[in-house]
């Protein structure tokens, strides 16, 4: 697919939501690239509660040929159980987003080098084969001081196909550093909205390759309390997963894929949350969502239920042997 706008050869889409402290770290970074093609800043502000808004206002005055601002309202926040999301900021930035590929960068993170940028479409631009890459990130606190100097470890694998992603990969990198040809969410962003995550995107991208690791460490991940995925209990978070296994197991293509890698996860992250709650009524509404998920037309579901029924009796055998 060509660019909407044959200008701009990279769009980077920053979603920003209360980050009065990092939004100009944020923007700095991505502004000192230095490439051979143009490349556009589509920075979505979500409505925050402290300065952030005005920090981007100003911004955008000052560099309009290079950054383009959408003010968005909290009215048009997507909640999962109970808790905001930016999913609907991410998904109105990439529908905006006019280049050839895409790069994120979420507002409380940055970039360290200035020709990050340059490396990534280089490569892409020789490499058919790869949809995105992605490189390593050092941690930084609040105070932007480095806390853990490698984000990502498994840096002795380059390529990673879809099933690598939904298997091994698990989007355990920094977002902050992907790259990747807009053409391969563009006609998926349907289905993005639906569950929109960083595991989700690798997995929808890489319907069209695969996704690259870059070994060279060139943004930084943030990490505070203010963040999206760090500032939830587990028990939120791991909600949040079964929901993004289940909309792949729903779609028939993935599960006709992954059968049986999906069910076993679903499955276990079920077990996994419901030992995690100590609420009486939320394990049981919990357990009745399992119980919806299973399906008795199934072999699984009753294997399933015996091999608890058995370890139940192991548990009791064992109790009373103990006694004596």
């Amino acid at each position: 697919m060509n660019s909407d706008n044959p200008e701009i050869h990279v769009s980077i889409c920053v979603q920003t939501y209360n980050h009065q402290n990092f939004i100009a770290e944020c923007l700095d970074s991505i502004l000192m690239q230095q490439t051979t093609f143009p490349f556009e800043i589509i920075l979505g502000e979500d409505k925050s509660s402290d300065d952030t808004r005005r920090i981007c206002k100003e911004y955008a005055e000052k560099h309009p040929s290079k950054i383009k601002l959408s003010l968005r309202s909290r009215d048009d926040v997507v909640y999962m159980f109970g808790k905001p999301t930016g999913r609907y900021n991410m998904i109105k930035n990439l529908e905006i987003s006019s280049g050839k590929y895409i790069a994120i960068c979420e507002g409380d993170d940055y970039w360290t080098d200035p020709l990050k940028l340059q490396k990534q479409i280089d490569f892409l631009e020789k490499t058919p084969k790869a949809v995105g890459s992605f490189h390593n990130s050092v941690c930084v606190d609040k105070d932007s001081e480095i806390i853990e100097k490698q984000y990502f470890k498994d840096t002795d694998k380059l390529f990673y196909t879809q099933e690598e992603c939904l298997k091994s990969l698990h989007s355990s990198y920094s977002t902050g550093s992907l790259v990747f040809r807009a053409n391969a969410i563009k006609n998926r962003l349907d289905d993005f909205s639906k569950i929109g995550s960083d595991f989700i995107l690798d997995i929808l991208i890489t319907n069209d390759g695969e996704l690259c690791y870059m070994d060279e460490n060139m943004s930084a991940y943030r990490i505070h309390s203010g963040g999206i995925w760090q500032g939830n209990t587990s028990i939120h978070n791991q909600k949040v997963i079964i929901e993004r296994y289940m909309f792949l197991y729903d779609n028939e293509k993935y599960r006709k894929k992954y059968n049986g890698y999906l069910w076993n996860t679903i499955i276990n992250r079920f077990e996994k949350l419901i030992t995690e709650i100590d609420d009486i009524k939320e394990k049981q509404f919990v357990k009745k969502q399992r119980l919806k998920f299973l399906n008795f037309f199934d072999s699984r579901s009753y294997l399933f239920f015996l091999k608890k029924i058995e370890r139940s009796i192991h548990y009791r055998i064992k109790r009373i042997k103990n006694r004596f």
